[in-house]
Order: C-alpha cells, then structure tokens, then sequence
C-alpha cells in the first residue's frame, strides 16, 4: 500500500510540520499533511519510479535585527518519503491545498480495487473440462 520509509525521510524543523495522516478509502488512499503557514508554491510533490516524495518549506517570518520576545513562529522545513506499493496508480496522483492541509489522494489500481466473482452453478470451468 503506502509504506513511510524513514532511511529517506527527514524533517529539519522547529516547532511541529510532521502531523500527517493516511487513510485508505474504498477506492483511494488519502494522505494529508498540515501545513500551517506554507505556500502552495512551496510545497513540492513529486512521484518517482513506486516513490512518492513531499517537500515543503515555510520560512521564518523574522527579519535581521529582530528580537523574539515571546513564542514565535519558526521556520519549518518538510521532508517526506513514502514508498507505494503497486496497488496504487500513481499516474493519476491529486493534490490540493486548502486551509494549511496539503491532500494528496491516489487511487487504488484497478487490480486493487474489490469486485465480485460469480459462482458457478457445478460445471467444471473449460480449461477443467478439457483437462479431464
């Protein structure tokens, strides 16, 4: 399915930019990331061989002679790898941004997807037959 790899992942931040979340659907896989603060144009997504990879930067809104006096808002820097089984079609990945969540779905491949098998009523299948 979708499997994290954490020898290719990293995250350099301070402060949290690590809460993601994926869910399996009937017909996808959906995984979200909040990212408070970041660009959409800062934000890169790429799919690569089974791999898909996520990056995001939001810089530090200090400037040069600023004095933190109390919290503050770091800059955050994301770095996500996750490793995709063939039961997912990465040729039709979606992402959107909406509200500081980053929503990546991927559908399920064909292949993946449930479907009914028809029973039969007794009779042996052709190739059964013939073999006999």
């Amino acid at each position: 399915m979708l499997f994290f790899d954490p020898t290719t992942s990293t995250s350099t931040r301070h402060g949290r930019l690590n809460d993601y979340e994926v869910v399996r659907g009937a017909d996808n896989v959906t995984v979200r990331f909040d990212l408070p603060g970041v660009a959409r144009d800062a934000i890169d997504l790429r799919v690569e061989g089974r791999t898909l990879s996520v990056s995001a930067e939001r810089p530090s809104t200090r400037t040069d002679g600023d004095t933190l006096v109390a919290g503050g808002l770091h800059r955050r820097d994301l770095h996500r790898t996750f490793r995709v089984s063939n039961d997912l079609d990465l040729d039709n990945v979606v992402a959107d941004v909406a509200d500081g969540v980053l929503t990546i779905t991927v559908p399920l491949a064909e292949a993946a997807t449930a479907r009914k098998i028809e029973i039969g009523a007794g009779e042996p299948a052709p190739a059964l037959a013939d073999a006999a």
